[in-house]
């Protein structure tokens, strides 16, 4: 009978008239729920109502609060219930273990609740523990999606690691930020001039001596690295674009140095590269203070939905023709810095070859391109 409660579950009364007690006081469905401090609704799906005795009662202490009698039996007849080891099937573990490792020979239901507790597949939530650990490298030959999947679930298996116990997060900013060509290739700027200034010491040396601030890589695995190596050029900007110019014009370097200075530069003189570089820069460092505050182990629900419903509003509002208008007002100030025309460059497009037609197809319509 109790087995089939359990598979049943709790049976919860809401149209019916509950009585009202002579206090004036009676049973409500709405205490079926409860709203935590952090403003969480929880069902109390173990909460059951009993008609016969107009009382409240827990589901499982009500079905198993008579468990007891099963160690009691051993107090009353004064035999040990605990022995020296507190493991299954071992020499020394007490009288109590040793009766179910009895009941489990003959019941296949007990039999799985000891192979359960055993392999401590229990879930309870006090037993949940976060682990992060280097298994090391594994060579993948196929570098395809199956490829690697195939061997990264091979080796979780030879380390006898369930998967499904293991959970891989990452925020939508990694990418988000290289979903469009034209951001990637933002980026990919961004990478060239710290590798540009990286790979030498001379020219990392003339670098410093422009800069206050030394450029960052962008991290293809962090995403938080693209605000940390934003934040050089956008108030440095005229700073490392004055290093590579001393650098073309140094005669003691190669002329490939020379051709490679010449190129970051006038990259990094595009109307269209400083806009990006403030629209990046605004967007990345909202986002990473509520990145910030969402990684904070104190940090409550609530407080977790109010800090995203204020990047949302800022996103949209970032959206508006007003911000866009602020943004070019900005990054002209930066190019009168930089002694630059403030113009969008015309947009190149691919010519595609014209097939030879009959006379009475129709003809393409021209695309209206605007550059900004």
């Amino acid at each position: 009978m109790r087995q089939f409660l359990v598979k049943k579950g709790p049976l919860q009364l809401h149209n019916f008239t509950f009585p009202v007690n002579n206090k004036g006081r009676q049973f409500s469905p709405s205490l079926y729920n409860r709203k935590l401090p952090n403003g969480e609704h929880v069902v109390r799906s173990w909460l059951i109502y009993s008609q016969s005795q107009d009382s409240v009662f827990c589901f499982s202490r009500k079905l198993f609060s008579k468990n007891r009698n099963n160690w009691a039996v051993y107090a009353s007849q004064s035999l040990a219930i605990r022995g020296t080891s507190d493991k299954m099937y071992d020499r020394n573990n007490g009288s109590f273990l040793k009766l179910f490792e009895l009941l489990a020979t003959f019941d296949q239901t007990s039999a799985n609740h000891i192979q359960t507790i055993t392999k401590r597949q229990t879930k309870d939530k006090n037993r949940f523990e976060i682990r992060e650990h280097f298994l090391g490298f594994i060579p993948v030959v196929n570098t395809s999606g199956k490829g690697p999947t195939e061997k990264i679930l091979k080796e979780l298996e030879d380390n006898q690691i369930p998967i499904e116990d293991m959970r891989g997060h990452n925020n939508v900013d990694n990418n988000a930020a290289s979903a469009l060509g034209e951001v990637a290739s933002f980026f990919l700027i961004i990478q060239q001039i710290y590798v540009f200034f990286s790979s030498s010491p001379s020219r990392w040396d003339i670098l410093k001596q422009h800069v206050k601030i030394t450029l960052k890589p962008v991290c293809s695995t962090r995403w938080e690295s693209r605000l940390s190596a934003i934040i050089p050029l956008r108030f440095q900007l005229e700073h490392i674009y004055d290093a590579a110019i001393n650098i073309h014009l140094d005669e003691n370097w190669d002329n490939q140095t020379k051709h490679e200075a010449q190129s970051l530069a006038k990259k990094v003189s595009c109307f269209k590269f400083i806009c990006s570089l403030i629209v990046w820069y605004n967007i990345l460092s909202k986002l990473n203070i509520v990145s910030k505050i969402m990684q904070s182990p104190n940090i409550n629900l609530l407080n977790c939905n109010n800090a995203l419903k204020e990047v949302l509003v800022f996103l949209n509002n970032y959206r508006q023709d007003e911000t866009f208008v602020k943004v070019v007002d900005e990054a002209k100030k930066i190019a009168e810095i930089l002694m630059i025309d403030s113009k969008f460059p015309d947009v190149s497009t691919i010519q595609i070859r014209k097939m030879k037609g009959h006379f009475d197809y129709k003809s393409n319509d021209l695309p209206i391109i605007d550059s900004q």
